[in-house]
């Protein structure tokens, strides 16, 4: 037992020795780790670096410009053609009969003899200043009457209005006048005064019947 207890009491004094050890070193070594630093710290102050071997901030180079070269756009028109569409109207001159005058005018006067009456017809023809005709145009026929009293005359006249047809002519009929007697009608004259048509040739004409 006492050599167990001896034992005992001498490892419990080694390793208090060991500890006592451990804790002088670690001490020194930190002593000395504390002492370095100051020291490297000391002389980092005392001698900065040479401003030739701090790099510095990194310098920025310049982007060189590149020079921006306009696009020319040409644009080209392509012309369009044409196409000109010529149209040809050709104008058919009615056939009339001869009788007709080649200008506005009448055919000569034909006359209906009843014996105590007569008229007289005539075929009108209205033209244009190239000579071709006027249809559906209006005209103003003056008629004219020779009336018999005793042995003088005088004449009597009224106006009529005709329209042509489509071959630019119209009848014009007057009406039945006195044929015998004191006041008998000797004489019927047909004549154009107007035409209301701004192409008329403007040619007025007349005919005359006597009975």
């Amino acid at each position: 037992m006492r050599d167990r207890g001896a034992s005992m009491a001498e490892y419990a004094l080694l390793v208090g020795l060991i500890a006592i050890v451990a804790l002088t070193a670690v001490s020194r070594l930190g002593d000395s780790s504390s002492g370095k630093l100051s020291e490297v710290a000391d002389k980092v102050d005392s001698h900065p670096l040479d401003q030739g071997s701090n790099p510095g901030p990194t310098p920025t180079v310049p982007t060189p410009s590149v020079p921006v070269t306009p696009t020319s756009t040409t644009t080209t028109t392509i012309p369009t053609a044409t196409t000109s569409t010529t149209t040809t109207t050709t104008t058919t001159i009615p056939t009339l009969d001869p009788a007709y005058p080649s200008t506005s005018g009448f055919t000569p006067p034909a006359i209906d003899d009843r014996g105590q009456t007569w008229s007289v017809s005539s075929g009108l023809v209205l033209r244009r200043t190239d000579g071709r005709t006027l249809s559906g145009t209006t005209a103003t026929v003056r008629v004219w009457r020779k009336q018999m009293l005793g042995s003088y005359s005088y004449w009597l006249n009224e106006t009529v209005t005709v329209t042509t047809r489509g071959d630019g002519t119209v009848n014009v009929v007057t009406d039945a006048f006195t044929a015998t007697g004191s006041y008998r009608i000797s004489e019927i004259r047909l004549e154009l005064i107007s035409v209301d048509h701004a192409s008329w040739d403007g040619v007025t004409s007349s005919v005359t019947a006597t009975l």
